[in-house]
């Protein structure tokens, strides 16, 4: 089961990768296809480090992924709401709800390293290092699904 997920995530990765370049290979001044790039990207960053919390690798650096991906993680909302502006050819600034999303994002990521955000990780279900969550990921989830609602 465990290499189940492992070629999921590896696949979800791969693809996003290739997805974003091949957006930005296309046209790479279209607000359109630099916010859909940025938004694989951060799924890409995701997905990697979904793999890697399936390794056997020590806790440090589980620990490490576990926060660099849910960090990454934190922009895929404000990057798929500034998609959705850009496909629909609006501004930015004409949303509060995504400017402010770019703020707490840009806001929390000082903190993703911090165990305020993510403490520690321990064995859970199939993940070999699944995050704990601190003070502040309840703050991240909110923001998360307030953002893909808005989009």
């Amino acid at each position: 089961m465990e290499l189940l997920y492992k070629t999921c995530y590896g696949l979800t990765a791969f693809l996003g990768v290739v997805q974003g370049l091949f957006v930005l290979y296309k046209n790479p001044r279209s607000r359109v296809n630099v916010m859909w790039a940025l938004m694989n990207f951060a799924i890409v960053a995701w997905s990697v480090h979904m793999v890697l919390i399936l390794s056997d690798l020590p806790y440090d650096t589980l620990l490490l992924w576990a926060r660099i991906g849910n960090g990454a993680a934190m922009f895929i909302p404000v990057f798929f709401a500034h998609f959705c502006l850009a496909l629909l050819d609006k501004p930015l600034r004409q949303s509060r709800l995504a400017v402010a999303g770019y703020v707490i994002a840009l806001g929390m990521s000082p903190f993703v390293f911090t165990p305020w955000f993510i403490p520690s990780v321990e064995p859970k279900f199939l993940f070999s290092a699944y995050p704990n969550p601190g003070v502040l990921y309840m703050a991240y989830t909110l923001h998360f699904f307030i953002l893909v609602v808005y989009a």
